[in-house]
């Protein structure tokens, strides 16, 4: 596993160089900060209190939203409810009920990680090879960092799926190519009825 930091050190360096104009600010800033920070809600699914289980069980998603956002989610697995009850076995009930109430009102309990805007266009022009270089790195760069998230997740919880995550190229654009494990475990969540992300 390549450390995130490795890559952010690439394209930062080629940043502050200048060789990279045809990244957005807001992009380098991102990348600058550590790929955004993890936010609280991290912190919240690892706090013991919130766990009914001694190793609550959930299922990772990670996608590309509609509004162009780099994105991850996480969701109890389908065998962790009652179906009697409609209880999550392995979380604290009071905690299952804020993540749901959160959900409901379009805010983002279960969110582990994000990235606005990710770079996906390559520049075209010849002398450009650093420019790419710096595209390349931060594309590289998110993908160590949603692993390294995976990793960490490992060592308190029971991931049993997460979405896995390729990047590809070719002379024009990057591409983040999501598992279709991810996806078709993501339906079948929202068929079970099951709160699930948006």
């Amino acid at each position: 596993m390549t450390n995130s930091k490795h890559f952010l050190q690439i394209a930062t360096t080629l940043a502050e160089a200048g060789v990279a104009p045809e990244l957005g600010t807001r992009c380098l800033l991102q990348a600058e900060s550590g790929f955004g920070e993890l936010p609280d809600n991290v912190g919240l699914l690892l706090d013991r209190k919130n766990w009914a289980a001694t190793k609550p069980q959930i299922r990772v998603f990670a996608t590309i939203n509609q509004k162009n956002f780099f994105v991850v989610r996480w969701v109890p697995t389908i065998g962790s409810y009652d179906a009697r009850t409609k209880d999550d076995l392995e979380f604290d009930h009071y905690f299952v009920r804020q993540v749901e109430a959160a959900e409901a009102v379009g805010s983002s309990v279960n969110l582990l990680m994000w990235f606005r805007e990710p770079p996906m266009t390559l520049p075209s022009s010849r002398g450009a090879s650093n420019s790419r270089a710096a595209v390349l790195s931060i594309a590289a760069g998110l993908k160590a960092r949603y692993e390294e998230l995976l990793h960490d997740l490992r060592q308190h919880l029971l991931v049993t799926s997460a979405t896995s995550l390729s990047i590809l190229s070719d002379r024009e654009r990057v591409e983040y190519q999501f598992g279709r494990e991810g996806r078709t475990e993501y339906a079948e969540t929202i068929a079970r009825g099951l709160s699930a992300p948006s």
